[in-house]
Order: C-alpha cells, then sequence, then structure tokens
C-alpha cells in the first residue's frame, strides 16, 4: 500500500473502514434478503398446500367428483351401483344429475312408488326404460336403471311370492351373460323367508348362467347365519367390505351387499355418501369386462341465427343472373352455395336430458350435505346431527323452489304452441316419451343389440 501523510492516511484509512462497513451491511441485507425469500415461498408453498387439501377434501364430498373419477379409470367397463333412496320421487333428479353418464346399472331400493307415478317422469336419456316393481307408497318398490346399449333382458318369475322384491335380469357382455339380481328386505326378521324364495327362483335359472351378481339393502350383513348359509349353497362373497347404514352411527352396519360367485371380475368396490338416502351410501363395483360406451349421436341442422330473408334471396337473384343458361342442375348449386353462406350447417353432440331446474347453487349445497353428513358420520355428535339435518332440509326446499321457480317463469309463448307446451308437460304426466334409444331384441332367447344384425 503507498505510503501517505499522517492525514492522508487517517482520511484512507477512514475511507476503508467505510467501505467495509458497506460490503458488510450489504452482505447482511443479501443474507437478509434471501431468508426473507425462502419464508415467503415456504409460506407460498403452505396456502397452497392448504388450498390443495382444502379443494381435494371438498371434492371427496363431491359424489359427481368422485364418479367422474371412477368413469374416466374405467371409460369401457360397466360401472354398477345400488342405493335406498327411501322415496323416489322428491329426490329423482338430484340422483340423475349424479349417476347419468357415470354409473351403467343402477338399482334402487325403498322407492315407495305406486302406478300413480307414470314410468315417464322416471326414464333418464341414454338409459332404457326403467324396470321396476312397486309395492305403495309407504314401502318397499325397486327400480333398475340400465344403459341403453347394454343388452339385457328382463327374466319371469313364476313363483316368487308376491311380497318379495326382486328383479332377475341378464345382461349379455361379449357373449358372456350375467345374471343380475336386484332385492330388498324390508326387514331383518323376514331375511330367511326372503333369501328363500330367491333361493328358489335362483335354482331354476342357475343352469344358464355361470357369472352371478345380487345385489341390493338385505338389512342382514353377511355375517348373520341365513346370509352365511346363503352365501356358501351359492359359492357368493361379498364385494363391499365397508360399512353402508348410518342408522345407528356409533356402530354403522354393512346390510347394502353385492354378493357374487366370480369376485376377480371386479374392482374398485366403493360406498359413497351422496347425500340422497336418510341412512344409506350408495354401493359401487366395477365389472372387469370391455365393453365398448356408445358413440355419441350428432345432428347436423342449418344455424338460421343471421339469416336474413332479404339479402337471401338478392344473392340467388345475382346468382342467377351470372348464369349463362338455367338448368335444374344449375339451380340447385347456386341455391345451396348461398344457402350454406347464410345458414351454414353445424354439428352438435346430443347429451342426456339434464333437469332444466338444475344449477350450480343447487349442486353446491348438495355436496355440502354429503360433506356433513360424512362429518356426522364420522363424529356422531348432537350438534352434527343437527347441522346436517339443517342442511338436508334446506336442499329439500330449495329445490321445490327451484322447480316452481322454473315452472312459474316459463315463457308464455309456450301455451300457444300446442307441441312446446305438450313436449314441457307430457313427461309428468303421460306413459308416452320420445326419447331415442338403441334397439334390444329378444330373439329365441338371444337378446340382439347389434345393429348390423337388427337390419337384417
Amino acid at each position: 500500500m503507498p505510503s501517505f501523510s499522517n492525514d492522508n492516511g487517517n482520511v484512507y484509512q477512514a475511507c476503508s473502514d467505510t467501505s467495509q462497513t458497506e460490503e458488510t451491511l450489504l452482505d447482511n441485507l443479501t443474507v437478509t434478503y434471501k431468508q426473507n425469500e425462502y419464508e415467503l415461498n415456504d409460506s407460498i408453498s403452505l396456502v397452497n398446500d392448504s388450498i390443495e387439501k382444502s379443494f381435494n377434501l371438498d371434492h371427496k364430498n363431491d359424489p359427481r367428483f368422485v364418479l367422474n373419477e371412477l368413469r374416466t379409470k374405467n371409460l369401457d367397463r360397466p360401472i354398477i351401483a345400488c342405493i335406498n333412496i327411501n322415496f323416489l320421487e322428491n329426490k329423482f333428479e338430484p340422483l340423475k344429475s349424479i349417476t347419468k353418464e357415470n354409473i351403467d346399472i343402477l338399482l334402487v331400493s325403498e322407492t315407495k312408488l305406486d302406478d300413480t307415478f307414470p314410468l315417464n317422469q322416471f326414464e333418464i336419456e341414454g338409459y332404457s326404460a326403467p324396470i321396476r316393481l312397486d309395492r305403495n307408497c309407504l314401502s318397499g318398490g325397486i327400480m333398475f336403471f340400465i344403459r341403453d346399449d347394454l343388452p339385457n333382458k328382463e327374466l319371469e318369475l313364476h313363483n316368487l311370492h308376491n311380497s318379495v322384491d326382486a328383479i332377475f335380469l341378464e345382461i349379455t357382455l361379449r357373449k358372456n351373460k350375467w345374471l343380475i339380481i336386484g332385492g330388498y328386505n324390508p326387514h331383518k326378521g323376514s331375511i330367511s323367508f326372503f333369501l328363500n324364495n330367491i333361493g328358489k327362483e335362483l335354482d331354476k335359472v342357475l343352469p344358464s348362467y355361470d357369472n352371478i351378481l345380487i345385489m341390493g339393502d338385505f338389512n342382514s350383513t353377511v355375517l348373520e347365519k341365513e346370509m352365511q348359509e346363503f352365501c356358501e349353497i351359492y359359492g357368493l362373497e361379498n364385494l363391499i367390505k365397508d360399512p353402508t347404514c348410518y342408522k345407528n352411527p356409533s356402530n354403522p352396519s354393512s346390510i347394502d351387499v353385492m354378493l357374487t360367485n366370480k369376485i376377480s371380475s371386479f374392482q374398485d368396490s366403493i360406498t359413497l355418501e351422496t347425500g340422497l338416502s336418510d341412512h344409506h351410501k350408495m354401493t359401487i363395483t366395477v365389472l372387469k369386462r370391455y365393453f365398448k360406451k356408445r358413440d355419441p349421436i350428432t345432428v347436423k341442422y342449418r344455424n338460421y341465427k343471421l339469416f336474413d330473408s332479404d339479402k337471401f334471396r338478392h344473392d340467388i337473384e345475382i346468382g342467377i343472373e351470372k348464369l349463362n343458361t338455367l338448368s335444374i342442375k344449375d339451380f340447385n348449386n347456386v341455391f345451396m352455395t348461398v344457402l350454406n353462406s347464410h345458414a351454414p350447417i353445424k354439428t352438435k353432440i346430443l347429451r342426456g336430458n339434464n333437469a332444466p331446474f338444475m344449477n350450480k347453487t343447487l349442486s353446491k349445497e348438495f355436496m355440502h350435505r354429503s360433506k356433513l353428513k360424512n362429518k356426522y358420520h364420522k363424529n356422531p355428535t348432537e350438534i352434527n346431527k343437527l347441522l346436517y339435518k339443517k342442511q338436508r332440509n334446506f336442499c329439500v326446499n330449495l329445490l321445490r323452489k327451484q322447480k316452481k321457480n322454473y315452472y312459474n317463469n316459463s315463457d308464455i309463448k309456450i301455451f300457444a304452441d300446442n307441441r312446446k307446451f305438450w313436449q314441457r308437460i307430457k313427461p309428468l304426466f303421460s306413459e308416452k316419451n320420445k326419447l331415442c334409444r338403441n334397439i334390444t331384441l329378444v330373439e329365441n332367447g338371444i337378446i340382439i343389440s347389434d345393429k348390423l344384425l337388427l337390419r337384417n
């Protein structure tokens, strides 16, 4: 270091100390900034994790999300489900919004319907006409919903006691026949009588079927004597391992069963809280048999939204004037060219007949209801019970209000148009319908659904 006078040296030394201080301060600021940056990143990460956990928790309580995930995982495999609904009429629209396009075979038990409820009231676009067995408006009753491209037929039961709720179906999947039985046993004390009747009919048809699935609310678990003996006789096992009925939240039971003699043919068997049943969860399983999902229905139509008749006529005249000679072929070419310009052809895919009064508000409240019910199942306190019941009653009243508002706010013009009026009103009262379905024929006991075979 060069030598300076004392004064200059002192000045230099002071500048040196200042420079060192600034460097130290800068280093400290850098360290502090990095620490703050790390803390900020950690905070952001924690917030994101919290949001993600909250998002996942909310969607776990949304039955539609769970079923959509299951459908995505099993695009070309039949999904089968059953639920005790305890009066279908008021819960049909929410049930349809949850299950439509996600479940291929659905059994609903304890429907509590009679012949005053027209079949058309419970039809779903993309499904065959419901197969129903009614008891009365106070108890019992079952109903099957089956995707319309799944070849199926109902088997005739000649000796089944008229007090037993049971439907026998044959489902054909890639030349493999399945016997699917849906049933409802209203009381635990009648399980022996119920199973004896099922067993007698099963013995008659068993030689024709190697694959069996029996499901429904039996009001008895597979651990009870009568159920054990029935399962041992027919080599059945229960696919559902989790509790399904929470009538006694402190001691839930598995009385909604799915019994099969081909347990290795199923996967992803779960229970799902829908919030629709008073005490029961929906039981779901997936059949490990490939069955291609039906092709979507596409419709071509002309869009007349911007159509102007005067401009259309003017362009037709100009097109004709440009022709040297006018033939039918030339006129047709001019007409179609101008028409495609003014009213272009568009294509749309037909979706299911969603209830027009089902909206995001209703879906959100239904999801919240399921969330509260799951919370009550896990922690059955009086507070959680009251919160769930309050939300359940709120959802019922909200659904009624939305229906009322929808019909009250309907365009008055539909009353002047008979066609539109009856399209809106007729499904509520009539058995007739105009739903487009795939055709299935039964010829000599064989189910035929292939379009090429049907044409021949």
